[in-house]
């Protein structure tokens, strides 16, 4: 059986939901961790959707398990997340918009070009 692609979910903003439960139903992924700065957000998330509450975005970043990043934060911190995650070879989906600033933007598309990891941006609607 082919290895699931295991997600860690970055913010717990209001659509962070519809991330969560479109990757549980997915059956080759798998969302492990939740984070937030609110650590009781992440608590309460991680009770609800039966995930793991990081403590740090650190922790993620450091699990050599974890092969992506879902970020669900507000738009100003997408990029700041992503330039993270791709420095430690994990793969970004990052709910829209890419960034409010398009040198940001620009940044983290050479970036993991370079890197060779993925990153995607996603509208539900």
């Amino acid at each position: 059986m082919p290895k699931k692609i295991r997600f860690s979910i970055i913010g717990t903003s209001e659509i962070a939901p519809k991330h969560i439960r479109g990757i549980q139903n997915n059956p080759k992924a798998q969302v492990v961790y939740i984070y937030s700065r609110d650590i009781k957000r992440s608590e309460e998330f991680a009770r609800r959707y039966h995930l793991s509450p990081a403590k740090t975005y650190e922790e993620i970043l450091s699990d050599r398990t974890i092969d992506a990043v879902d970020i669900v934060t507000e738009p100003a911190r997408h990029t700041e997340l992503a330039l993270e995650a791709v420095k430690n070879k994990k793969h970004v989906l990052i709910e829209k918009p890419l960034d409010i600033d398009i040198e940001s933007a620009k940044k983290l598309v050479t970036l993991a070009s370079d890197c060779q990891t993925v990153i995607s941006v996603i509208s539900q609607k």
